[in-house]
């Protein structure tokens, strides 16, 4: 089309590893430095359930730590946090949603640096 400009071909290959301790041994494979990681968070649970900590160290943790100890900070996949089951919110109380989202992102900022 005029005006754009040419670029090349972009390609690019989509996995779902899942977070279970079964697929664990397929992550080396996927999750190098040229990779974009998508942690996939089922917010609804994670504002429902009793210790949000507990929670995301029980469905996150061992993923995380596991990622971020195989991988030096230089060569760590991008990481992309990723929260599903927002519509839930709706109407549940003004600012409750960013801060579930918050507490995630803190939780994976603080993983991270631990390591």
């Amino acid at each position: 089309r005029p005006g754009l400009q040419s670029h090349p071909e972009l390609e690019f290959q989509v996995y779902d590893c899942g977070g279970q301790q079964v697929y664990c041994s397929t992550h080396p494979v996927f999750l190098t430095s040229r990779a974009l990681t998508l942690l996939v968070v089922n917010l609804e649970e994670l504002a429902q359930c009793g210790d949000r900590r507990k929670y995301l160290e029980e469905h996150v943790g061992s993923w995380l730590l596991s990622m971020c100890s195989r991988h030096g900070a230089e060569s760590r996949p991008v990481l992309a946090a990723v929260g599903t089951h927002a519509d839930w919110f709706a109407g549940r109380g003004e600012g409750l949603l960013e801060r579930t989202v918050e507490e995630v992102e803190r939780y994976v900022r603080d993983t991270e640096e631990d390591e």
